[in-house]
């Protein structure tokens, strides 16, 4: 199983951290400065989430993985139109939960056992498990 982190997935961790501190070093725009913040952890979260499946599958038997460009981290991979990115965007301008997200398409038939099949859906969501404490341990 090879991983390439992808550019894209580079800057947007590095556009999330500026704009991290963009809100330390400007609170006057501490709106704009939030709702970009969060969006971006958002899409770094989901970008990590989708990976967790992708992975997982890949070492469980999936051999389409790894030519699909999942194992990357490269947000264009996950995406799959409007369900996947402008629903979701919409939702967090409104104020809402960003629900639906990303999408790994993995071949459950090159999967081998039903319990191996029930750890990959598990590991996204335990990534995102992950994700959440992290980000409640640095708001602390």
């Amino acid at each position: 199983m090879k991983t390439e982190i992808s550019w894209t997935f580079l800057g947007l961790v590095a556009a999330w951290l500026v704009s991290g501190l963009g809100l330390v070093a400007y609170p006057q725009f501490a709106g704009l400065g939030t709702f970009v913040f969060v969006l971006l952890g958002w899409i770094i979260s989901l970008c990590l989430h989708e990976y967790a499946h992708a992975a997982t599958a890949s070492a469980f038997g999936d051999t389409t993985i790894a030519d699909s460009g999942y194992l990357t981290l490269n947000p264009r991979h996950y995406f799959t139109g409007a369900q996947s990115l402008i629903l979701p965007v919409l939702a967090v301008i409104f104020g809402g939960i960003a629900l639906p997200g990303g999408a790994v398409m993995i071949r459950n038939d090159l999967i081998r056992t039903r319990w191996q099949r029930s750890v990959v859906a598990l590991s996204g969501p335990f990534v995102t498990l992950v994700c959440t404490l992290l980000a409640y341990a640095a708001a602390r």
